[in-house]
């Protein structure tokens, strides 16, 4: 879509559980792509199966955009734009709840994604 101004790269689910501080096992499937490093820009989506595990999902990827807002301020202070802008949330699909973050370079051109994941 053109959202992303840097390429992503996938990570396995054991380097996202890392990545966010989650416990492996609370989560079924992972689909995470992250900067190589020169920008902030990634986009995550997690399976989990239960109510717990989708609050602690969401709260960890909420951390993660507050970390990297902290983290990058000093020497990537216009990676900040695109941090605040990020798009978090959680919603019920089968087999449990998608809980997902995406930070992107362009969000006008992610938008019709990201009302898709919403609905």
């Amino acid at each position: 879509t053109g959202a992303f101004s840097d390429g992503l790269e996938a990570v396995d689910a054991d380097v996202a559980a890392v990545l966010y501080g989650l416990e492996a096992d609370s989560i079924a499937e992972t689909a995470a792509y992250l900067s190589t490093g020169a920008t902030a820009e990634e986009c995550t989506f997690l399976l989990v199966t239960d109510s717990e595990a989708a609050a602690a999902a969401l709260e960890a990827l909420q951390n993660r955009v507050e970390g990297q807002m902290e983290a990058l301020a000093d020497y990537q202070p216009g990676e900040i734009a695109k941090l605040e802008k990020a798009v978090h949330g959680s919603r019920p699909v089968a087999g449990g709840t998608l809980v997902y973050l995406v930070v992107a370079n362009d969000y006008a051109a992610a938008q019709p994604a990201l009302d898709e994941l919403q609905k």
